[in-house]
C-alpha cells in the first residue's frame, strides 16, 4: 500500500489500520468477474501531493462519502465490524 500510496500521489504513509474499514463489492459485471473496493484509513506525513502521470484524480473522501457514492450505483455493500 505505501508502494502504491508513494508513487500516485507522492506522499508517506505513516500508518494503516490493520483490518479493512470497509469493503464494497460490485455486482457482476462480467460473467464469472466481480469488482471489490477494500478501503483502510491510512495516515501520510503531509499532504505535499505530487500526482503520477497516470493520476487523473485525487481527492479525499470521508468513509459515509465513499458509501453515499455507492448508494444508488449497480452495487452491494458489505459490512465490516470495526
Amino acid at each position: 500500500m505505501q508502494r502504491e500510496i508513494n508513487e500516485e500521489a507522492g506522499l508517506t504513509m505513516t500508518r494503516m489500520s490493520d483490518k479493512p474499514i470497509d469493503i464494497l463489492f460490485r455486482k457482476k459485471i462480467k460473467k464469472g468477474l466481480r469488482l471489490a473496493q477494500v478501503l483502510y484509513e491510512v495516515k501520510v506525513k503531509d499532504l505535499d501531493l505530487t500526482p503520477s502521470k497516470e493520476c487523473e484524480e485525487i481527492r479525499f473522501f470521508t468513509k459515509q462519502e465513499i458509501v453515499d457514492m455507492h448508494k444508488y450505483a449497480d452495487r452491494e455493500i458489505a459490512k465490516l465490524p470495526l
